[in-house]
């Protein structure tokens, strides 16, 4: 899939088409009720490179339960994502979105996808609606939009050298990780910073996708998420969907 969500990246959807394995945004699973934001930014580019389309935003985790299934430990995660958009055609608005998920545990740590293993999912749109998906028919492709930002490493890993990150947790020396793969005529790359320190791992996150044809540019988009907020204490914003 292709975006933050369905609904925030639909604008940069029409422009850059592709599927791609990403290293994802949860690299270990935190004691219940935590919760982190990042500051999202991205643009998406023409085949001229011409900028097409901006975007502005947060997106906030949380883990708001824990439950068992099938002898099986279980988190709740929930992902709300407030981003505003514009285009070159000066079309311009704001898309909201919280998805909930019921994910194993074992699936919520470094080099796992715990978007191909969610067990149950709702979702509450901007006007309020609270909708169940099915991670098993075309409803779940709300989430499995998600799966730039929390999927199995790329195929080609680079270690970066640490690097000081001014965060809200303070200044951290972080290790670093560039990714890159190529799969279906798409470049797909990232660079993660880590540190335990972040509730799941992440202080910041980039990524770039590039569709190629001919050995030509088709566009391409990029993000960056920087964290900017944690806490402890999170509360479902869908607390009547279990």
């Amino acid at each position: 899939m292709h975006a933050l969500c369905t609904l925030t990246f639909m604008v940069l959807l029409t422009l850059v088409t592709s599927t791609a394995q990403a290293e994802g945004l949860i690299h270990q699973l935190p004691k219940d009720g935590a919760w982190v934001r990042y500051d999202v930014s991205g643009e998406a580019k023409g085949p001229d490179g011409a900028v097409k389309a901006t975007l502005k935003g947060t997106l906030t985790i949380s883990s708001v339960g824990e439950t068992t299934v099938d002898n099986e430990k279980c988190r709740w995660i929930e992902l709300d994502t407030q981003i505003d958009f514009k285009t070159n055609g000066g079309r311009e608005g704001k898309q909201s979105e919280v998805l909930k998920l019921l994910i194993p545990e074992k699936f919520l740590t470094k080099n796992q996808n715990p978007i191909d293993q969610v067990l149950k999912a709702y979702k509450k749109n901007s006007q309020g609606t609270i909708q169940q998906l099915d991670p098993k028919d075309s409803s779940g492709r709300s989430f499995q939009g998600m799966d730039e930002f929390f999927h199995s490493p790329l195929k080609q890993l680079k270690k970066l050298e640490a690097e000081v990150v001014e965060t809200k947790l303070g200044k951290l020396k972080c290790e670093g990780w560039q990714g890159r793969e190529t799969k279906n005529e798409t470049v797909f790359k990232t660079q993660t910073r880590l540190h335990e320190k972040a509730p799941f791992g992440v202080v910041s996150f980039r990524y770039e996708k590039e569709r190629i044809r001919n050995g030509q540019s088709n566009g391409k988009r990029d993000s960056v998420l920087k964290l900017v907020d944690y806490g402890k204490n999170a509360k479902s914003q869908l607390s009547d969907s279990q």
